[in-house]
């Protein structure tokens, strides 16, 4: 191939291709997110689940569903440990997510909660503690949901875990539940 005909070809390319680029700027299909409709989140309803969907254990998301309630509730005091008790893991647990507030034993309040730092924070055992008062139910949905001032930990314990943090949270000291007497 000459001198010549190589400068001709490299020019009918670039003709070409900058051709090609300037037209594609013109045509339907070149929509950028200026020209694109806004939608924003939420404005419209979701879709409710079709009948008999229930949620399945995954890697990218391994929680279970577990049905919620309100604290207080007769559904939310009427819950009972459907696991079985597992007070390996409920430690684990209560040393991991209470122990900052509740303290190791329950009754001596954790570091967050000394005079001059969080107040409000309950023990949970010995002769002040609220867990001898409390149901099982309660203490799940608190953790579940939190309370006062207590945060949730929904987000961070599986349902297993949180039920362990209740059983072990009655073997504390003082921490068996205590029915109201009778009227």
């Amino acid at each position: 191939m000459s001198e010549r005909s190589k400068r001709w070809f490299a020019a009918a390319m670039v003709a070409f291709a900058g051709g090609i680029g300037a037209s594609a700027y013109g045509l339907p299909w070149d929509i950028d997110m200026a020209d694109s409709p806004g939608v924003k989140a939420y404005e419209s309803a979701m879709p409710a689940l079709q009948d008999g969907v229930i949620a399945q254990p995954s890697i990218t998301s391994p929680k279970d569903y577990a049905l919620n309630y309100v604290r207080g509730s007769a559904e939310g005091m009427a819950l009972t440990n459907p696991h079985g008790e597992d007070l390996v893991l409920g430690k684990k647990m209560y040393e991991t997510y209470c122990t900052p507030c509740h303290g190791n034993d329950g009754i001596n309040l954790g570091a967050v909660a000394q005079p001059g730092r969080l107040p409000g924070v309950v023990p949970l055992a010995g002769p002040a503690g609220v867990a001898k008062s409390r149901v099982d139910g309660w203490i799940y949905l608190t953790i579940r949901n939190g309370g006062a001032i207590m945060p949730p930990y929904g987000h961070a314990m599986s349902d297993r875990e949180m039920w362990s943090v209740v059983s072990y949270v009655r073997t504390l000291d003082n921490s068996k539940y205590i029915p109201p007497e009778a009227p």
